[in-house]
């Protein structure tokens, strides 16, 4: 079969390739119109890495910045720090009902070789989405923090505890110190209180840089989480695409009719046309019946 074969044959069936792109691309109109809308709203967030005092540990830290990015991006969308985030948002049913309610949907990736992680919450309501986007790193920070301060708070209690001791020891040995009278008689009693108000005193003084020393590196060991671009409510969805699909499905069905008039020639084996006779015979045609 000759290109003009190929033409004729699509001219012949034009109505039929024409009615199924025109179904196949009204039905995918009618139906991703009744398709509920989904917005998505992105942002960005930094993750500030606690940095070490040694540069072994610095260029520690740079590695596996990207290990912790995509740690921090899996626990983003872990379901304590969603129910959280929903409670703070207003949700008293948590994050059952603002899925149930708002078809919410979130994903985290990681930048690559950043420090940054893409943010991107789905929703039937735009508002919806920027707000949850915006409220997740506030609410992962203040829980990362909660966690780490964890990590630190026996020893901070203990050392709480002994400078308290301590202090109250102190302000006990100068108050004694101070009532007992300058007498020669007790002049011992004097040496020894002077003495032990020196070892409080450097006792309580050794104490309290041990708790700042504790708070300093309770504040250089916790990650920082940024919003660096906040997430705006989208001006239109990205579900569902009714332009798209409508064409889409348009081209499919032509190339079904298109299909179907191929499959009905093949199959259609009688001889309409004297070219035919020839074709297959290899004689000449000598005439020709008209049908009235």
């Amino acid at each position: 079969m000759d290109l003009r074969n190929y033409f004729n044959l699509v001219r012949k069936w034009l109505w039929l390739v024409v009615l199924c792109s025109v179904v196949a691309g009204a039905a995918a109109f009618f139906i991703s119109r009744q398709q509920v809308r989904i917005y998505q709203s992105t942002a960005t967030v930094f993750i500030n890495q606690a940095r070490s005092s040694t540069a072994r540990a610095d260029y520690t830290d740079i590695i596996t910045s990207e290990r912790i990015a995509r740690t921090y991006a899996a626990m983003l969308q872990d379901w304590p720090t969603l129910q959280q985030a929903a409670l703070d948002l207003g949700y008293m049913g948590g994050l059952n009902e603002l899925q149930q309610t708002y078809n919410v949907a979130v994903t985290v990736t990681p930048v690559r070789d950043t420090q940054l992680v893409q943010l991107s919450v789905q929703s039937n309501n735009p508002t919806v989405a920027a707000q949850l986007a915006n409220i997740l790193p506030d609410v992962f920070m203040r829980m990362n923090r909660t966690r780490q301060e964890q990590r630190f708070a026996d020893t901070r209690e203990e050392l709480q505890g002994e400078l308290a001791a301590s202090e109250a020891d102190l302000e006990k040995t100068e108050q004694a110190f101070n009532q007992l009278p300058a007498t020669t008689e007790n002049s011992n009693e004097r040496d020894r209180l002077e003495r032990l108000v020196t070892r409080y005193q450097t006792t309580y003084n050794t104490l309290s840089k041990s708790l700042e020393d504790l708070r300093l590196a309770e504040a250089q060991t916790t990650d920082n989480i940024v919003l660096t671009t906040p997430a705006q409510p989208a001006p239109s969805p990205i579900r569902p695409r009714v332009l798209f699909n409508t064409l889409l499905a348009a081209l499919v069905g032509a190339l079904l009719g298109l299909g179907v008039a191929f499959l009905i020639e093949y199959l259609d084996d009688t001889i309409k046309t004297p070219d035919q006779v020839r074709d297959l015979t290899g004689l000449a045609t000598l005439g020709g019946v008209v049908k009235l």
